[in-house]
């Protein structure tokens, strides 16, 4: 079952939306991980936790530089999301591949980004675009916006 990114997820920010590709592309590799060769999983998975930690502290950097006024509920959503990754990479470190954590990584990863990206992060989006073209400070800091 490939994730692909799609267009409707994209957030039109030049820092988030990489990033978003980025984890989709991993994220396939674990489902890839998971129909094929099961004991390439927990180094899937690694690599996909990995990238979504230092994700979510850029986007919850960005949402708190920008007075995201939504960003308490979107925080929440990252910390469920980030404990059932992190569990899951510590149960394939514990007993590998079974059964429960393959459909885990081939349906509920993919299922919840697409619903994150889609629920949470494109309003995000919409208000960093409402925004201009003002950089954030991290955004300052990363050169990510180009001068207008």
């Amino acid at each position: 079952m490939a994730t692909e990114w799609t267009p409707d997820l994209t957030l039109n920010h030049d820092l988030l939306d990489p990033q978003h590709v980025e984890l989709f592309r991993l994220l396939d590799e674990v489902g890839a991980a998971a129909e094929g060769d099961a004991g390439g999983l927990p180094g899937a998975v690694t690599r996909f936790a990995d990238a979504l930690v230092a994700h979510v502290a850029t986007e919850e950097r960005v949402m708190a530089e920008t007075l995201y006024p939504d960003r308490a509920r979107h925080k929440t959503s990252h910390d469920l999301l980030a404990a059932d990754v992190l569990g899951l990479e510590a149960e394939l470190a514990r007993g590998g591949p079974s059964p429960k954590l393959i459909e885990v990584a081939r349906r509920r990863l993919p299922d919840w980004l697409r619903y994150h990206t889609r629920v949470n992060d494109v309003p995000l989006g919409e208000f960093l675009a409402r925004r201009g073209p003002n950089p954030t400070p991290i955004e300052r800091r990363e050169g990510t916006r180009k001068p207008s």
